[in-house]
């Protein structure tokens, strides 16, 4: 049976965990119910705890079954991540991931350790086994090195975007010595910052050799029978080429594939209370997309599936994974046996006297400052270094003085208790405990002001999606409203591609294909 925590705030939650995997060193794994969640989350932890090694594990930004391939940028970062804790599997770490994330199964530890190259400077190279290594771990040869998983050849030199580094490398040979290497800005193409060496990790999460590929094709048209034979994946696979959407076989191309909790051992795991919903939502989304697909198959669609226990967790390992859970939530609960109590608590909001005309909301706040000052230490998180700048400015036009600018947490705590510290921390909320009041800017001035405009999270929106049904009003960033009729696959280069299918009015249509989705909202 799991355990339960409460009275744990978002905010003092980080901040208690970092204290706990600072004073025990243990392995611990943190699940968030979205991507968002899980990125402040390590923000947070990392900026309570410096010295702590904290890594993040996407989720696929893909819907379950799909026609397309996750983007080679998070694929870059999950294998990077993986790497790192087979590299530290005796070290504390803390481990931060989504349930979508946590929901899929992964490669093993073999893989990541037998797909891995160190290059260094003065080593000898030859450099036809190097390039076809690079295709073999699904690396893509280009003229010019701009995305993560490409490379290119000009003469002496050999540009790569390797798997889990922000930026490419130049590598310049003398003959088959490595001579010197380079990371370069992909965009002006300049070289930045030499290099001593790299690790080189694969650019997608199965092989393209020869031996996994023939294993694929043998699993293949076992699965599927030699009607089979003559599919467009297939037939890429076979020659050592990447396809669209083959992630959604890994299976075929592994022995095996392991969960993330058996990947490396854990002495902790943690789930958020949200974390929990978003499990059950998560097993109905894969079950509805799977038979979503199954329908499409029955209609002769060649979209070929798999089981998903095959490619995600069971029910059965959702259980055992629950049962071996600390649960976090900030409510308070009636005292249990199972149960662990906390005193932190939200802080105030200020929406209510936001709303009051004429009410000046910093003059409010200030003298809610005074009051909470006397009994305990106070800290006020911002969300960027000019975010801070404007509260401070402000805090001093109603009279102030005590607001100081702290780049640390330890910082904040070592100021005097009459002093209040800025920090830059990213928090929705803040908490506060018995003798400690952390409180958020957005507590202060509403989210609206201090958010900047970006790209929707795509990963939130595919979790809406699963809810549309064809009538569905839904308003495209560029066109505007439409109703949403469905998904349909379009053929697109000769091969067949999932789109959502929208009508305005006058009848004109568009096909948005499901990599776009973040384009859309719903309507109202």
């Amino acid at each position: 049976m799991s355990s339960l925590w409460t009275g744990l705030p978002e905010g003092f939650d980080a901040l208690l965990l970092a204290e706990r995997q600072q004073k025990y060193g243990s392995r611990s794994l943190l699940v968030t119910h979205d991507g968002t969640r899980a990125e402040r989350l390590v923000q947070q932890l990392q900026f309570f705890c410096p010295e702590l090694q904290v890594h993040l594990f996407p989720a696929w930004d893909v819907l379950p079954f799909d026609r397309v391939s996750p983007s080679p940028d998070i694929v870059s970062r999950r294998l990077s991540t993986l790497e790192r804790i087979t590299r530290q599997e005796e070290e504390p770490l803390f481990l931060v991931t989504t349930i979508n994330a946590l929901s899929q199964r992964v490669p093993t530890k073999d893989f990541i350790k037998e797909h891995i190259l160190k290059l260094a400077v003065g080593r000898e190279i030859r450099v036809e086994r190097l390039l076809r290594w690079l295709a073999n771990q699904g690396y893509l040869r280009t003229g010019t090195v701009r995305e993560s998983g490409e490379f290119a050849v000009r003469g002496g030199i050999i540009d790569i975007f390797p798997s889990g580094r922000l930026a490419p490398i130049r590598i310049d040979l003398f003959g088959s010595q490595i001579e010197s290497m380079h990371r370069f800005d992909p965009e002006s193409q300049l070289r930045t910052k030499a290099i001593k060496g790299f690790i080189l990790l694969p650019a997608t999460e199965y092989g393209l050799d020869g031996r996994t590929t023939a294993q694929f094709r043998q699993k293949y048209l076992a699965r599927f029978g030699a009607s089979a034979s003559d599919d467009p994946m297939l037939e890429a696979i076979s020659a050592g080429q990447r396809f669209r959407g083959a992630e959604h076989l890994l299976p075929l191309f592994h022995d095996h594939l392991t969960t993330l909790t058996d990947f490396t051992s854990f002495s902790e795991i943690y789930m958020t209370e949200l974390s929990l919903a978003a499990a059950d939502e998560r097993r109905g989304e894969i079950t509805d997309y799977h038979q979503a697909r199954l329908h499409q198959e029955g209609r002769g669609d060649t979209y070929r599936l798999i089981q998903p226990k095959e490619l995600y967790l069971s029910e059965n390992d959702w259980t055992q994974l629950q049962d071996q859970s600390t649960i976090l939530t900030a409510d308070i609960r009636p005292e249990a046996d199972h149960i662990t109590q906390f005193d932190g608590k939200r802080t105030k909001d200020y929406t209510s006297e936001r709303k009051q005309k004429g009410t000046n909301i910093f003059s409010v706040f200030v003298q809610d400052l005074l009051e909470t000052l006397s009994t305990k230490k106070v800290i006020l998180a911002c969300h960027t270094e000019g975010s801070r700048d404007r509260m401070m400015a402000l805090l001093r036009d109603q009279g102030f003085e005590r607001a100081v600018a702290a780049d640390s947490w330890l910082d904040a705590h070592e100021l005097d208790k009459r002093l209040v510290p800025v920090i830059v921390l990213s928090l929705e909320h803040g908490f506060e405990t018995k003798d400690l009041c952390v409180i958020g800017e957005a507590d202060v001035v509403g989210m609206r002001m201090i958010r900047k405009a970006k790209r929707r999270n795509a990963e939130r929106f595919l979790a809406e999606a699963s809810s549309l049904h064809p009538g569905d009003l839904v308003v495209h960033i560029d066109h505007g409203i439409g109703r949403y009729l469905g998904l349909e696959t379009l053929e697109v280069g000769g091969a067949p591609h999932d789109c959502l299918h929208l009508e305005y009015h006058g009848g004109d249509k568009l096909y948005l294909p499901v990599e776009n989705i973040d384009r859309l909202t719903r309507y109202g």
